[in-house]
């Protein structure tokens, strides 16, 4: 059953259609098989040949396909390649499944103040500076979400600070606008909500058990570049990984 783009999304459909393409291309294909032509895939998914051109071009950056002059696109060498789906985007779809429009909203871009657990992971002194940014994910008007992700500054300098707005964190990281993130170390636990704040931003009625994950995202130097804790609530999201099998040759 083919899945389709919401029209009525905030979020680009070239975006929509790239992760309903990566989610297919994963299950559905193997190392070198060919993708349908870019007319066939827009009549499939609906909509225009120049989304489908875009998404393909972002499917081919991120490594997932190449596009070969004369021949179409193709699914990449599978032990070149392992990938994680991210929290965020599936947090779309699982908004989508309920019948809810998810909705992102920035909540502070700061510089971090130091902890001694902070520093402990990224291996940081004083003289270094941690970026912090806190979003609020929603299904409608309902808060199921809340992220706090720390970024090593001196590796995100570069960027604009108003591409939060627009994108998760985990989008700006994967998406090149800093050191390439090539290691995801991933832990869940459940949790009770650990502090009032918390409990205001999910408008829960009391602490109760959420879903938290911690994310770390390291590059080829085995630095971490950033570190993400998302608190979740159960009753509407579900934690879902998926990686991709690839030759150990």
């Amino acid at each position: 059953m083919v899945k389709f783009v919401d029209n009525n999304s905030d979020k680009p459909l070239y975006d929509q259609l790239k992760n309903l393409l990566e989610e297919k291309i994963i299950t559905d294909y193997h190392c070198g098989e060919l993708l349908p032509t870019e007319r066939k895939l827009a009549l499939s998914y609906d909509v225009s040949r120049t989304t489908v051109r875009i998404a393909l071009q972002k499917l081919a950056q991120e490594g997932l396909v190449e596009r070969i002059q004369g021949k179409g696109t193709v699914v990449s060498n599978f032990k070149k390649i392992q990938k994680i789906n991210a929290t965020q985007s599936n947090f779309a779809k699982q908004m989508l499944e309920q019948q809810k429009k998810p909705r992102m909203k920035l909540l502070k871009v700061e510089l971090a103040k130091y902890t001694k657990e902070l520093e402990h992971d990224f291996y940081m002194n004083s003289e270094n500076e941690l970026l912090k940014v806190e979003q609020l994910y929603c299904g409608d008007d309902i808060p199921v979400l809340f992220e706090k992700t720390y970024f090593a500054y001196d590796k995100f300098k570069k960027i604009d600070l108003t591409v939060f707005e627009k994108k998760s964190t985990e989008e700006v990281i994967t998406e090149g606008y800093s050191s390439e993130a090539i290691f995801v170390y991933d832990k869940l636990d459940i949790v009770s909500a650990p502090s009032t704040r918390l409990i205001r931003k999910l408008q829960l009625k009391k602490s109760c058990p959420l879903l938290k994950i911690e994310r770390k995202y390291l590059n080829q130097m085995n630095e971490l570049i950033s570190l993400i804790y998302s608190w979740a609530r159960p009753d509407m999201y579900s934690y879902n990984v998926m990686y991709r099998k690839y030759n150990n040759e």
